[in-house]
């Protein structure tokens, strides 16, 4: 009944605007729509991921914003009320804006019928839709396509929505997976979530997909990372159960800002992710390997191997390590 109420109230709002009268008078295509367009995928942004994709400058998205509120007030653009800090970024934070009624109007006008407005209210997923979108951007900005919240099909009905799909430099299409911090009491969500994955990789359709999950965590390298990645963890190793201890696919993690940093789209990841999966946690640990010992012939080169491994792994480290105590102006 609720839903019925809004969608008139939406058609109503939308009919009040003459979208011909503000097409006439809202300025240059080519200045406006590249602005409403970084909104489509995810229905957020904020001022910094609208010059980025538009490639005006602040003023110049500031100043088509007063445009837009001129015309239809906080209705083309609307404006998050809230302050929603990156965890890990020091400094203010800026400003997000949703898809307003009439910004969807507008796009619907010029080649997106299936445009609408963003109904997020609450802060968590309107900061999990901005990370999503930085993502996004960045893999846009590698030149590398991506398809953001689209629905991959697979088995009986089914789909699995990743947050971004992203094709990696050598063609393989890849997982990249946005989360917030997580505590015991979202065991169930993180296990559930990973059910789902695994009823797609062990699907048919899951074969054409790169079988490492990449999770971009919007934490910085903090005791509360380490309870997050002891949740995944925990519920890697019930879902592994499942499936005599063993996951279909690696999934591995990495600081959402450390990542957009210096992004990573290799097809084999480099050691500065950690992995979410610990099969030391599953009850079947220990009762399907052996232990293989190393032939002498080999030894030399596999400590050499890991030697190397252990440097990357602790540069990367350090790198993580550092980002932390470096000031980043929002």
């Amino acid at each position: 009944m609720q839903r019925n109420s809004n969608r008139s109230s939406s058609r109503r709002k939308r009919s009040a605007v003459d979208t011909a009268t503000l097409l006439a008078e809202i300025g240059p295509l080519s200045q406006w729509l590249p602005v409403l367009e970084t909104l489509l995928p995810t229905g957020v942004a904020d001022t910094q991921q609208l010059q980025q994709a538009s490639g005006l400058s602040r003023d110049q998205v500031n100043r088509l914003v007063k445009r837009f509120d001129a015309l239809a007030s906080d209705a083309i653009l609307t404006r998050v009320k809230e302050s929603i800090p990156r965890p890990g970024r020091r400094g203010g934070a800026p400003i997000i804006y949703k898809l307003g009624e009439v910004g969807a109007a507008l796009l619907q006008e010029n080649g997106y019928p299936d445009a609408h407005a963003c109904g997020l209210e609450k802060s968590t997923p309107i900061a999990h839709a901005r990370s999503v979108l930085d993502v996004r951007l960045a893999a846009l900005a590698a030149g590398l396509s991506v398809q953001t919240e689209k629905e991959l099909p697979y088995g009986d009905d089914q789909a699995l929505r990743p947050d971004n799909l992203v094709t990696l430099p050598d063609g393989l299409p890849a997982l990249f997976e946005i989360e917030q911090d997580a505590d015991m009491s979202l065991l169930r969500r993180v296990r559930d979530s990973l059910r789902r994955k695994v009823a797609f990789f062990t699907s048919e359709a899951g074969k054409s997909v790169s079988p490492i999950i990449r999770v971009l965590i919007n934490l910085p390298l903090s005791p509360l990372w380490d309870t997050t990645v002891s949740v995944w963890e925990h519920a890697a190793a019930i879902v592994a159960d499942e499936h005599n201890g063993q996951l279909p696919f690696k999934i591995i993690a990495i600081p959402l800002l450390t990542f957009l940093e210096k992004p990573d789209w290799s097809t084999a990841p480099s050691a500065c992710w950690e992995s979410l999966f610990d099969p030391a946690q599953t009850k079947h640990f220990g009762r399907q390997f052996k232990k293989i010992s190393t032939p002498a012939s080999q030894s030399t080169a596999v400590a050499t191997t890991d030697a190397s491994a252990d440097q990357e792994e602790k540069h990367c480290r350090n790198r993580c390590a550092g980002a932390r105590r470096v000031t980043t102006a929002a």
